[in-house]
């Protein structure tokens, strides 16, 4: 099977923890879709640790900057059934939410795959 890459706008419906949001997908047509995304290829401390905390209020306070709107481009999802995620804002599509939270000292690289 090949990987193919999509793009997609979407908005915000909540922040899960750091590296998790539950989004309402554009698919197009005026149709959308709920799913939650996991951020790809970072991993924020666990909630409820004070860590964890910040990373979830940056990744809120994101989104809040961008009202809420982003885009995301997805490939695959991970063994939990979350859709692994690069989300950017609508006009700068290399600046990621996922190297920012990894900048600000809230993630870490790590490599999500379907099987972790």
């Amino acid at each position: 099977m090949i990987d193919v890459l999509h793009w997609y706008a979407a908005k915000l419906i909540r922040v899960v923890d750091g590296d998790t949001v539950r989004l309402a997908v554009d698919m197009g047509f005026g149709f959308s879709f709920e799913c939650t995304f996991r951020l790809a290829n970072i991993n924020c401390p666990e909630l409820p640790s004070t860590e964890g905390l910040k990373a979830k209020d940056y990744a809120r306070a994101w989104f809040t900057q961008q009202g809420g709107v982003c885009i995301i481009k997805s490939i695959k999802a991970d063994k939990y059934g979350r859709y692994l995620a690069h989300i950017c804002n609508a006009k700068e599509i290399e600046e990621t939410l996922n190297h920012l939270l990894i900048d600000a000292g809230h993630a870490v690289p790590f490599m999500v795959t379907s099987d972790n």
